[in-house]
């Protein structure tokens, strides 16, 4: 059966479904992230540093087991949906089922293989037994890994709302078990390892049924389809597994070099810096399947589209950047003494996911045309820079020099994705409203800067201060005449969301 064209994503005003979608999926990152932050207290309450230890080791297993179990096939699906959807919804249904199928039969042997590696590895490692918490902590991935395929198709279908309300149904549940386990059974870490598992084997079970009333998912399996999707997906694989190898190793050379205080207002700062993270993922994650939606039909087109989101991105998370900086202080107040020192280098971490929005774009680009390898190759040269950066600046300065290895790392990425992709298939740019947010915004950066070390003012005046500088970066947009097509596309995507929140018909008064 054919495809309807017109029910194409990429259809209609990008930014009306971005502010919608992206809206959606920004406020369950939220909900969820802030409550593991609240959390955090409560689980070192009943847990010795020994055994937080154990669980943060864990959690470091599952995210290596879950690249090499999953093998990015995630993002296979993403690349041939589009091509497959518009031959007929039965080859949707032969992709999905082959890969699923495929990390089925591939995870279990991984986890065989772990089990029998688990005497030489993982228990002298961490001097715990396989059984329980070794065996609940890798089989659980499996699982994860199943329901995140299933994520995978719904994002591509922009149905962003069945993956927030049931991520935030299992987080409840989950978190709901965590806490009897360790308050009233007096559990310690395996009431967390055991409330990831529940979260886990909810998610396979809730987005599997998904599936099967979709009618995605058959017992059907073909060899060329796992071919052309492993041929994809196993280049990025190098790439995952670096970025977990950078993404943990500013800490554990932060306490080898420095002190576990050092860590702790390090962590704090990067875990203030990932809310900038969240806004940039919920963003682009929607971008992302729109553009490649519209690259399988028209590339031109879908290269305008890319274009003008860049421009609309910029300016908007340059804002969303500057009021974290800015006021990351006055939130660290809420925190015990010992930890407002942290405000003073969440600006320079919140970078790393600026930049980071940047390049994903141009990294769909390279999706598109299967220059996979040169994703790869960027995402190692990002984790070596990171790493030996580390080496170099953390014995000397501390916390500033693990922060400014990470950044670098993202910005070498970055640099990377947007040469490349521009040489291979160039995007054309509205560089004149580019240039005029980078250096409005930059200006009134450093004026903040400038303010808060060279002037002796309290905290009430300096944040009275702040805010108009804050604002002030509005001025362009809606006084220089470069910023209009910005401005409109703003304000169409306020009114959307706003449509979508209140459910409230807007009459245009123009």
């Amino acid at each position: 059966m054919s495809i309807n064209l017109k029910t194409e994503i990429h259809h209609g005003n990008q930014f009306k479904k971005i502010a919608r979608h992206g809206g959606l999926l920004f406020t369950s990152s939220i909900i969820i992230s802030l409550s593991s932050f609240v959390l955090i207290p409560i689980y070192t309450r009943y847990l010795s540093p020994e055994q937080y230890g154990i669980w943060a080791s864990l959690n470091s297993i599952t995210q290596f087991l879950g690249v090499a179990i999953g093998l990015f096939l995630g993002s296979s699906f993403s690349r041939y949906y589009f091509e497959e959807k518009r031959i007929s919804n039965e080859n949707v249904s032969f992709l999905f089922s082959t890969n699923f199928w495929f990390i089925f039969g591939w995870g279990i042997l991984v986890i065989l293989i772990c089990i029998l590696i688990s005497p030489f590895t993982f228990e002298p490692l961490l001097k715990i037994s396989f059984y329980p918490m070794i065996f609940a902590t890798i089989v659980p991935v499996l699982f994860n890994e199943l329901g995140i395929s299933v994520q995978s198709y719904l994002r591509n279908t922009l149905e962003i709302g069945k993956i927030v309300f049931r991520d935030i149904v299992i987080f409840i549940i989950s978190t709901l078990f965590i806490l009897m386990f360790l308050i009233f059974f007096n559990m310690g870490v395996e009431a967390l390892v055991y409330g990831a598992a529940i979260s886990a084997i909810l998610s396979f079970i809730f987005y599997t049924l998904i599936a099967k009333r979709k009618n995605i998912l058959r017992f059907y399996f073909e060899r060329k389809v796992i071919k052309k999707s492993l041929a994809y997906s196993l280049p990025l694989v190098p790439s995952i597994g670096s970025g977990v190898i950078a993404r943990f190793s500013d800490r554990l050379m932060l306490a080898y070099f420095g002190t576990l205080d050092e860590v702790g207002l390090y962590s704090v700062s990067s875990g203030i810096s990932r809310v900038m993270y969240f806004f940039i993922d919920a963003v682009t994650q929607v971008q992302g399947s729109i553009s490649m939606s519209a690259l399988t039909e028209n590339k031109e087109k879908a290269k305008k589209q890319i274009s003008e989101f860049l421009t609309f991105y910029i300016y908007i998370s340059f804002f969303f950047y500057l009021g974290l900086t800015m006021f990351a202080k006055e939130f660290l107040y809420l925190f015990p003494e010992s930890y407002q020192s942290a405000y003073k280098i969440v600006g320079l971490l919140a970078l790393s996911p600026f930049f980071g929005g940047i390049y994903r774009p141009y990294a769909t680009i390279l999706s598109y045309h299967k220059k996979m390898y040169l994703i790869s190759v960027a995402s190692m040269l990002s984790a070596i820079f990171n790493i030996v950066g580390n080496f170099i600046f953390i014995p000397i300065f501390g916390q500033l020099g693990a922060a400014v290895s990470t950044v670098f790392s993202v910005f070498i990425f970055t640099v990377w994705i947007i040469y490349w992709s521009q040489k291979i298939d160039p995007v054309n740019h509205n560089l004149l409203s580019i240039y005029t947010a980078f250096i409005f915004g930059l200006f009134l950066l450093f004026s903040y800067y400038y303010i808060d070390i060279y002037l002796e003012l309290d905290s009430v005046t300096l944040f009275l201060i702040k805010i108009p500088i804050f604002f002030s970066f509005f001025f362009p947009l809606f006084f220089l005449s470069s910023m209009k097509k910005v401005r409109n596309e703003l304000l169409e995507s306020i009114k959307s969301l706003h449509q979508k929140i209140f459910k409230i018909k807007i009459r245009d008064k123009n």
